[in-house]
């Protein structure tokens, strides 16, 4: 399940205080628990509790209304698997005299979301990249497939991958060309 959006009245509210340090207040925080929330959330916040908090005595309320009434709107996730080719994944922070050989042309991510988002998620969208820094030598090597989705949105994906030199690649090349 995943909180999808907040609704929130009033909007806004008029405080009183120093006004040299008015300017400085744009928000005010409110908390309420969602965790483990299977269903839409609704609360009754006390403003004059939150400005307490937040600032002390520094600041007074002076709307007559004292509370928020806030709704999380909560949504179940749904899952699907993308398949991406092996060839689309940017390899970052591989030393230049290496290049990257994958186990596999294709891999498939196991992606969660709402609906309304998972729909919009396509192997193109996710731009999938693996991060070779700690691979300094040639050698065969597990690595984490990431994405620019959120990382709670794509399950983490394992690739066997293998660090060659450069002319390596260039020979097996020529050899897979012949």
């Amino acid at each position: 399940y995943d909180c999808t959006g907040i609704e929130f009245a009033p909007s806004s509210i008029v405080i009183a205080g120093q006004k040299s340090s008015l300017d400085k207040v744009t928000q005010l925080e409110l908390g309420c628990n969602i965790s483990n929330a299977r269903e839409d959330v609704e609360a009754e916040l006390s403003i004059e509790e939150a400005l307490q908090q937040a600032y002390g005595d520094e600041y007074i309320l002076v709307d007559e209304i004292d509370r928020v009434s806030a709704k999380a709107v909560i949504e179940r996730m749904e899952s699907k698997e993308i398949t991406i080719l092996t060839s689309s994944i940017e390899v970052r922070n591989l030393a230049e005299n290496l290049d990257v050989v994958f186990d596999d042309v294709t891999k498939n991510l196991k992606v969660v979301a709402v609906p309304q988002v998972l729909n919009t998620i396509t192997s193109a969208t996710l731009n999938p990249y693996i991060d070779c820094a700690e691979y300094e030598k040639p050698g065969t090597y597990f690595t984490v497939i990431r994405t620019r989705e959120a990382e709670e949105r794509v399950k983490l994906t394992t690739i066997q991958i293998e660090i060659i030199e450069k002319d390596v690649a260039a020979q097996q090349e020529v050899t897979e060309e012949s």
